[in-house]
């Protein structure tokens, strides 16, 4: 299953806890569907790799985006239930900067939502939570 870039930009699930995901699939199956969108994993990659190591058949859905980016929408579901510290939400805002510029181009759905930002990492800085200095700083 090829992953979503945006899905990429979110940090590794630690050993110890993608262990911990793995023994619970095992012992009670995935609960939750991995989500898809355009044939891309954008949400459950962890997931994902827990089946696929235990040997199970994943259970997928395919999902709209409702008029978000694909970034928004991966920080929707993930930026609050995790534990980001404010370097790494700069570092997930670099890694959504090259998905937000290619939705912000016209035609794409949801550009009015981005249009009135007149920069991407100001963008993506507002919807990680972190000031655009600090998207700079981890840029560099």
């Amino acid at each position: 299953m090829k992953i979503h870039p945006a899905a990429m930009a979110l940090p590794e699930m630690n050993t110890v806890d993608f262990a911990a995901l793995k023994s619970d699939i095992e012992k009670h199956g995935q609960l939750c569907p991995v989500e898809i969108v355009g044939g891309q994993l954008i949400d459950g990659r962890h997931r994902w790799k827990a089946c696929d190591e235990l040997g199970l058949a994943c259970d997928t859905v395919d999902v709209d985006l409702n008029g978000q980016t694909a970034g928004q929408y991966v920080w929707s579901l993930n930026g609050a239930r995790r534990h980001i510290t404010a370097s790494q939400r700069a570092t997930v805002a670099v890694e959504l900067l090259p998905e937000i510029a290619k939705d912000n181009k016209p035609g794409r759905p949801g550009k009015e939502r981005i249009n009135a930002l007149i920069k991407t990492s100001e963008f993506a800085a507002k919807m990680v939570n972190v000031s655009e200095t600090y998207v700079k700083h981890a840029k560099e």
